[in-house]
């Protein structure tokens, strides 16, 4: 069978180093942590996951957030604002 990924709507931020005013809305609720090697602690169900410098940090819709490699990321999402 094949399937096609539903369309949702996510907010997203890209990690640079620093905490900007998106990634802190992206984040909202969630305590900011960074790393000795530059990398941020994204808060997932799994447990903390390690988002690289230029990867993207995602939240869902359901209010669930996840860390994206830049190449997967413009691969899946595109800008609608």
């Amino acid at each position: 069978m094949i399937y096609r990924k539903k369309p949702a709507m996510v907010t997203a931020a890209r990690w640079n180093g620093t905490v900007t005013r998106d990634l802190d809305a992206v984040l909202s609720g969630h305590q900011i942590e960074i790393a000795e090697d530059g990398s941020l602690a994204v808060p997932t169900l799994h447990g903390d996951v390690s988002a690289e410098m230029g990867d993207w940090v995602i939240r869902g819709e359901a209010g669930d957030v996840w860390p994206c490699k830049d190449h997967i990321f413009h691969a899946t999402y595109e800008s609608v604002a």
